[in-house]
């Protein structure tokens, strides 16, 4: 009788353990998903209708994003224009999609609230 009740004893104790691994992994994972999703979440440009001239100043706040994520963990790019033009200025267009990518974007989403391009 002791034995089987150490037995069970020692059951219960690998299962609670067990428990706390599980625990502790799902905590760990939600965790690491949280902060995947900030680092993206926080990979934003907004940029104004006068600022889409001043191309130097997109270039910085790109470099400042860049800095303020971790690098190499950027997925997405979103910048957002108050009023994107029809016709999207293709200087500005090809300097973000160079600094974006050298800066470790791997989308680019140009979002206004009539258009969005991709």
């Amino acid at each position: 009788r002791q034995a089987r009740l150490a037995a069970d004893e020692a059951l219960n104790d690998r299962l609670a353990l067990q428990r706390e691994l599980n625990q502790s992994d799902d905590l760990q994972e939600a965790r690491l998903r949280r902060r995947m999703q900030e680092e993206v979440a926080a990979a934003r440009l907004t940029i104004t209708e006068s600022s889409l001239a001043d191309t130097r100043d997109v270039l910085k706040r790109l470099e400042a994003e860049r800095l303020r994520t971790a690098e190499g963990r950027i997925e997405l790019l979103a910048v957002e224009v108050d009023r994107l033009p029809r016709n999207l200025p293709v200087r500005l267009l090809t300097i973000l999609l160079a600094a974006g990518a050298a800066f470790g974007f791997t989308t680019l989403r140009l979002r206004s609230r009539r258009t969005e391009k991709r």
